[in-house]
């Protein structure tokens, strides 16, 4: 097996999520923010589904460029993991959950840093749903 190449558009995201940090402890400007429970996990979730979102874009965007295309049904892990802080934050906001979480210039920081960087980190992983009759059967 070949060894993996590092692409110019992983080293350019990774440089991005690095700026994230500073950027988003500035726009904190050492205010502290009082956020539901609910809407840190819909702000997770956001992140997540934008950066896919941007990233997918660019992709396709290439693809078409190159006329490279693989059909393969499947749901990519960071936009997965989205959707369950997704409806994680449905579920908090059904039950009324409303516990203010402290959230100063560090904590939104590393919030939005450490969520960008679980994306970049399971970018290339995907997960395939298909029926198998007598799944005792499989070999992992």
């Amino acid at each position: 097996m070949a060894p993996k190449t590092v692409r110019r558009s992983q080293i350019a995201e990774a440089v991005l999520i690095a700026l994230s940090f500073p950027l988003a402890f500035a726009a904190g400007s050492g205010r502290v923010l009082t956020p539901t429970l609910t809407e840190a996990v819909a702000l997770v979730a956001g992140v997540l589904f934008a950066q896919s979102l941007v990233r997918d874009m660019v992709r396709l965007v290439i693809r078409r460029r190159s006329g490279a295309a693989e059909k393969f049904p499947c749901l990519c892990v960071e936009t997965s993991l989205a959707l369950v802080a997704g409806g994680a934050a449905f579920l908090l906001a059904a039950l009324g959950v409303s516990e203010p979480v402290a959230l100063g210039s560090f904590r939104l920081a590393a919030l939005v840093a450490g969520t960008l960087a679980v994306g970049f980190l399971t970018k290339d992983y995907v997960v395939t749903v298909r029926r198998v009759e007598d799944h005792g059967g499989i070999a992992w």
